[in-house]
């Protein structure tokens, strides 16, 4: 990361990509190197075969090193998983003295004391997110410096699966790599494409992948909740594979070119004939009608999900809810009236976005797609992450992420932060609890 350069890589279920980079000011990107290898050993966002997985992640890295002309050292990850949910849990404090304003330190205690929230042991929080504070019941956006008595600070807590979390950084570290931050992927997502009105005036991110669906919801600029739904644009295409009997190379390629998410009246029925390369197999033959009933079951399952489980959190309408509607994207986002049908679902405006960025040039029409949003974004993360250690300003209490490498990060003019979490003392504290994770549990014998 010397002199500003960037490394990150996105670990997803369907392809890794690395990029090398630089932000300036203006938060222009300049692409410096850029690596793509097919994902092999990871399966819904998880690592299962850590040899194949290392493998894949090393081939995109060095495409991205020969591209720059530089060796990386040090790397920002995004995480998603169908293992990663998270939580709602809401601290009540009686302050002594009402004319002693809430200071920094007050408010980061707070903060530190939902490390103590109870997981299971092969469980560990991944991202704290503040959700909404009140001060004498009413709402306030930033409480350091406000007076008053009774204190409620909502929080989201994103937890996952230890081990996961460890096998991304054994393929990291055998490859010399130090792990600087692991970033949630949504949370990046979000940073490349919303802009601040629409998280105040509330809006629902949905990333399609391969292997998962992302969501993030914000509203009073403020994350509500964010949750990870197991099923992909890989279940669709393991959908026309199983039901035609088809290569999975041949299923995905008919997936991109004829599905549609629904049908409308002006629909043509068309058939598809696939030949066979072999003689002793007849030609296939699909019906575009079908195939649309085929791809849209499996999105109106998927939304079916996000809906029940955003339903359940906010316990309100969706279209009161969100006054900027849904934003769809990821490489899923590409399949044909996704928007038009996330609309009927959901009850309110849905669109389809790439990232909200000034990259060179050269890469707009590579990476200005859904499915590089995240990568994307998690530059710009990661550069703002840089940046506040630099400035030794980096707050957990605003960017909530607590993954942090054991390595303290050398810049530039050789001094040296701990970049690393420390617990404070805690105070005693009343909390609720609201686990989530438990409203959907697919068995995996179903993907």
């Amino acid at each position: 990361m010397n002199n500003g350069i960037i490394s990150v890589i996105d670990i997803g279920t369907t392809k890794i990509v690395c990029i090398i980079a630089k932000v300036d000011t203006d938060n222009k990107i300049k692409i410096l190197g850029f690596g793509q290898e097919k994902s092999n050993g990871i399966k819904r966002g998880n690592i299962f075969n850590i040899i194949e997985a290392k493998e894949s992640i090393k081939k995109a890295i060095e495409k991205a090193q020969q591209m720059a002309n530089i060796k990386i050292e040090n790397v920002y990850i995004g995480i998603a998983g169908q293992s990663i949910d998270s939580m709602l849990n809401s601290t009540n404090i009686t302050r002594r003295n009402s004319e002693i304003p809430i200071s920094a330190e007050e408010l980061k205690e707070i903060f530190n004391d939902q490390y103590s929230i109870p997981l299971k042991q092969d469980e560990q929080i991944l991202e704290i997110f503040p959700s909404q504070y009140y001060l004498d019941d009413e709402k306030v956006d930033s409480p350091i410096g406000a007076l008053g008595t009774n204190f409620k600070a909502n929080f989201i807590i994103v937890y996952g699966k230890k081990q996961n979390i460890d096998r991304i950084k054994k393929c990291l570290n055998e490859l010399n790599l130090n792990v600087v931050k692991i970033f949630l992927e949504p949370l990046a997502s979000a940073e490349a494409i919303l802009s601040e009105a629409e998280k105040i005036g509330g809006i629902m991110l949905i990333d399609i992948g391969g292997g998962t669906s992302d969501v993030i919801i914000y509203k009073d600029n403020f994350i509500k909740y964010t949750t990870i739904i197991p099923f992909g644009g890989n279940n669709i295409t393991n959908d026309i594979k199983t039901l035609f009997k088809l290569l999975e190379n041949d299923a995905e390629t008919i997936k991109i070119k004829f599905g549609k998410a629904i049908a409308t009246s002006q629909d043509r029925e068309e058939v598809i004939i696939l030949k066979s390369q072999t003689q002793q197999l007849e030609e296939i033959k699909i019906e575009t009608s079908m195939l649309t009933n085929i791809v849209g079951s499996r999105m109106r399952e998927i939304f079916g999900i996000i809906d029940a489980k955003v339903s359940a959190v906010l316990n309100t309408k969706l279209s009161d809810y969100l006054n900027y509607g849904i934003v769809l994207t990821g490489g899923g986002a590409l399949l044909s009236r996704i928007d038009i049908l996330s609309s009927q679902i959901f009850g309110t405006i849905s669109k389809i976005r790439h990232s909200n960025v000034i990259i060179d040039q050269e890469y707009q029409s590579l990476l200005l797609k859904p499915q590089y949003s995240t990568v994307i974004g998690l530059i710009l993360l990661a550069n703002k992450h840089l940046n506040s250690i630099k400035e030794n300003t980096y707050n957990t209490i605003n960017s909530a992420s607590i993954i942090e490498s054991n390595k303290p990060i050398t810049i530039k003019n050789n001094e040296k932060y701990d970049v690393n979490l420390k617990k404070e003392k805690k105070k005693k504290v009343n909390k609720i609890i609201i686990k989530i994770g438990e409203i959907f549990k697919p068995d995996d014998n179903n993907f």
